[in-house]
């Protein structure tokens, strides 16, 4: 399905963000974690968007480095999130009366700011671009 859905709209896609990317191309991650949001697939989001990325002339290198923003799909939680809140009875794991305000903001927030971060330092030794 979200194949359909990208064939279907990749103009759109590609047009709106190969202006942007030629200028920042590190904004492609935005898109890559908003997508990923929306679909709660990492793995359909790297199928549908890194070609995307690719076409649009994005460095391999930088593209490697933000594959952690594919990992957006926490925002809302999911079967994983809901049973862990469930299974945990402590009471500190918790979702929020506003759905979006539950325990697994911070630390995956954090893990994904920090593995795009070491991704960069690591493809600067690794790449040297």
């Amino acid at each position: 399905m979200t194949g359909t859905f990208f064939e279907a709209y990749k103009p759109l896609f590609s047009d709106s963000l190969s202006h942007i990317v030629e200028d920042y191309p590190y904004l492609f991650g935005v898109a890559l974690f908003a997508f990923s949001m929306v679909i709660f697939s990492p793995s359909a989001t790297v199928a549908a968007l890194m070609p995307l990325g690719v076409s649009l002339g994005i460095p391999p290198q930088i593209l490697i480095v933000l594959y952690p923003c594919v990992s957006g799909d926490f925002i809302v939680p999911g079967a994983n999130q809901i049973a862990c809140v469930v299974f945990y009875r402590t009471g500190t794991t918790k979702i929020g009366k506003f759905v979006v305000n539950h325990s697994y903001l911070r630390p995956s927030f954090v893990l994904i700011i920090s593995a795009t971060i070491s991704g960069y330092f690591i493809s600067q030794i690794v790449f040297d671009f």
